[in-house]
């Protein structure tokens, strides 16, 4: 542990009590209900703790910083609630537009009246997203549900420019549409594409 590290934790746990052993456990025990709270929230689990390191990180950064926090368990649910809103907005964009990508294939396929051609077309668009590897599938995911600032900060984090970015990207929609237009050729939905 560095010595910045170190100093840090010192102030997060000098917020909760002046006894180390007891500030402590009044940090763990905290951190146990942040954690409960964003699961109650709808997060999951992992997300869970990851959310409740993500919220104690702000307030050992604000602590840092020289700001004086006067009440820090409402510091840290207040904290909490903004973490867990920004993470269901991320979510949401990344959900929402997969669900675009769905319809829009769905508008693509000849013949879509039939009502038993929408398993085979789910079907064909799961096994195609799950055909990505994990970091393109994030890549696109987060290249997707993000705006302009957050795409030049990818772009700059995968050490690439923007231009190369947004050809990845796609390249990475084509073979989606790809793959799901031969899925559904091979299921025998559709003989040609629109």
């Amino acid at each position: 542990m560095t010595q910045k590290t170190f100093s840090a934790y010192d102030l997060l746990l000098g917020a909760f009590a002046p006894q180390p052993e007891d500030a402590a456990y009044l940090l763990q025990l905290q951190w146990e209900k942040l954690v409960a709270f964003l699961e109650f929230k709808g997060a999951g689990i992992v997300e869970g703790e990851q959310l409740a390191d993500k919220v104690m990180d702000i307030a050992t950064r604000r602590l840092q910083e020289g700001e004086s926090i006067a009440n820090i368990r409402a510091f840290l649910y207040e904290t909490a609630r903004y973490v867990w809103l920004n993470h269901y907005r991320k979510t949401k964009r990344t959900q929402r537009w997969f669900d675009q990508y769905e319809y829009w294939s769905k508008l693509k396929v000849l013949g879509a009246q039939n009502e038993e051609l929408e398993p085979v077309q789910v079907k064909c668009y799961q096994q195609c997203l799950h055909g990505l590897d994990t970091a393109d599938h994030d890549l696109l995911a987060e290249y997707t549900s993000g705006n302009t600032q957050t795409r030049l900060a990818l772009a700059e984090r995968k050490h690439m420019t923007r231009n190369s970015l947004t050809v990845r990207i796609n390249r990475m929609r084509s073979a989606l549409r790809k793959c799901y237009a031969e899925c559904l050729k091979k299921e025998g939905c559709i003989k040609n594409l629109v």
